[in-house]
């Protein structure tokens, strides 16, 4: 399984929303009101940027999977899927 995922799949085990994770991710300051991850997220190696090689205008924002469900289980969120 990838280290980084987007947030549809990071939350999917807990049954909430990318809309969901992402506002838990901005309350923790790792994301900005612009939905893009702050400094905060890339110095703790919360986020990363990737690009497609073949559309460079393309960005895409992943999170560390192991990252973010340990925040989002420290917020009292439980797995109602066993995604492991």
């Amino acid at each position: 399984m990838n280290e980084y995922m987007n947030m549809r799949d990071i939350g999917k085990p807990f049954g909430l929303s990318p809309t969901k994770v992402g506002r838990e991710l901005r309350d923790c300051g790792y994301r900005g009101e612009d939905r893009k991850p702050t400094r905060k997220a890339y110095a703790e190696g919360m986020a990363v940027v990737k690009r497609d090689a073949e559309h460079p205008e393309w960005i895409a924002y992943l999170w560390h999977r192991d990252k973010v469900t340990e925040l989002l289980e420290d917020f009292g969120f439980r797995r109602v899927v066993n995604d492991e």
